[in-house]
């Protein structure tokens, strides 16, 4: 009976023991809150961030709008050219900062197809700089469908020119980085000219002072192949189609020859425009150099004095 005793009075004291070892219910601040996807992780002492937000391009657009008319996304009713559209409420748009090829020239309807596949019958953003219209009334503004920047893609496929003057700057770099790769790889108005990249803009010096000579006012070109380059019936023009054409003159390999504005005796280094008044701006311009076949084969952007 003694035995039986101190057997039970043995099994009560090991449950009592195991029951006191057992850990204690967490507290609710002890408790871990479900995952909502944005919690850090732990895994084998490693940890898990949830994932960042890739930020945008430069090269897309970033609509900003005041006006509430001009908030929500417009519809295209009628793409007019390559750098032109009609929205359903009749208002005509003028592509800011490019400038696509004109009915007549090479790739014009090349270029209106190319715009009509991007913006034909489908909803627009518009992005406006300072000045909301053009002088001709139109509205001058950047254009997206959906992520595309619409000015940038005309531009990557090759069917139009960056220009200098833009009126939002941030988009400016872009566009020129697209026309280099569209130029380089002879897309668009860049096809089929043998001499694209062989031939140079060195210098443009604009005329100090109304007041000076005409000649004072030039632009040096350099042929930087190996091979010469018949410039006959070429055109040099600016950004306000001032245009030069250029009478029976070729340029010999890794030869320079200077363009002057004013008049004067045409050499093998050296030709004339014949112009009294100024062409090449102070604050800057675009040298536009296009083959007999009105094909481009130069653009080159200056800024104050030439640079």
């Amino acid at each position: 009976m003694r035995q039986r005793m101190a057997l039970v009075l043995w099994l009560l004291a090991l449950i009592i023991g195991a029951c006191s070892s057992t850990s204690p219910l967490p507290s609710p601040e002890q408790v871990p809150e479900e995952s909502n996807g944005d919690t850090v992780e732990q895994d084998d002492e490693r940890e898990v961030r949830s994932p960042e937000r890739v930020p945008e391009e430069n090269d897309r657009c970033k609509v900003q709008q005041d006006d509430e008319e001009d908030r929500s996304p417009q519809r295209v009713s009628r793409v007019i050219d390559g750098d032109t559209i009609q929205l359903e409420d009749g208002r005509k748009v003028r592509y800011a900062g490019m400038n696509a090829p004109e009915e007549g020239e090479p790739y014009y309807h090349e270029s209106v197809q190319a715009n009509n596949l991007l913006v034909g019958n489908k909803e627009v953003d518009l992005e406006f700089g300072r000045s909301k219209t053009d002088k001709h009334g139109r509205l001058l503004a950047y254009v997206c469908v959906g992520r595309t920047f619409v000015q940038a893609e005309m531009v990557k496929q090759g069917w139009a020119l960056v220009m200098r003057t833009q009126p939002l700057r941030r988009y400016r770099a872009p566009l020129l980085k697209n026309q280099e790769e569209a130029r380089e790889n002879g897309r668009g108005i860049w096809t089929k000219v043998e001499q694209r990249g062989q031939l140079v803009v060195v210098e443009v010096h604009p005329r100090e002072s109304t007041r000076r000579s005409a000649n004072d006012e030039y632009v040096v070109i350099k042929n930087t192949g190996p091979t010469p380059v018949d410039l006959t019936g070429w055109s040099i023009s600016d950004e306000a189609n001032h245009s030069y054409t250029v009478p029976q003159f070729t340029l010999g390999p890794f030869q320079t020859f200077t363009l002057y504005t004013g008049s004067g005796k045409n050499t093998d280094e050296s030709l004339h425009w014949g112009q009294r008044k100024t062409v090449w701006n102070k604050d800057g311009d675009t040298v536009i150099v296009k083959d007999d076949t009105k094909h481009y084969v130069v653009s080159h952007t200056y800024g104050p004095k030439g640079k």
